[in-house]
């Protein structure tokens, strides 16, 4: 049968765009589903763009996931104990202020910004600031 082979390179596209998407939504559902994650975009440098990702807290560390990746694995990963929060501040939009806060950060000399709302950043600063006596370098300005 001529063209037979078109008809199997199609429904295997579709199989494996389909399995893409299982995947991408079992990842997503996954990061989302964890205790301690909540959504939080990252900017490395004031010139780049906002990335959006789901942030968790690990024993020792904050992970940041990015959405969209295919890399299972963290795209981001900073030391609880060198974390700092220099400066933090609300994002105004033309209503006023936001639910969203931006928490300008560093570890060692690297410098990135964190968004998220404000209840996730309330949990981020009291996350840093029960750092155990001895690990403690992190702290919030």
């Amino acid at each position: 049968m001529p063209g037979g082979w078109v008809w199997i390179l199609v429904l295997g596209i579709g199989v494996a765009a389909a399995l893409g998407a299982i995947v991408f939504i079992t990842r997503l559902r996954t990061l989302a589903h964890r205790v301690g994650s909540f959504e939080c975009a990252l900017r490395t440098s004031a010139t780049s763009g906002w990335a959006s990702g789901i942030a968790h807290y690990a024993v020792d560390r904050l992970v940041w996931y990015r959405v969209i990746s295919v890399n299972l694995g963290p795209s981001a990963s900073w030391p609880r104990a060198r974390l700092v929060i220099t400066s933090w501040e609300r994002r105004m939009s033309a209503d006023g202020p936001t639910d969203i806060v931006e928490a300008h950060c560093r570890v060692d000399e690297r410098e990135f910004v964190l968004a998220m709302h404000r209840a996730a950043f309330s949990g981020l600063t009291s996350w840093l600031e029960a750092t155990p006596p001895g690990d403690r370098l992190s702290q919030v300005l």
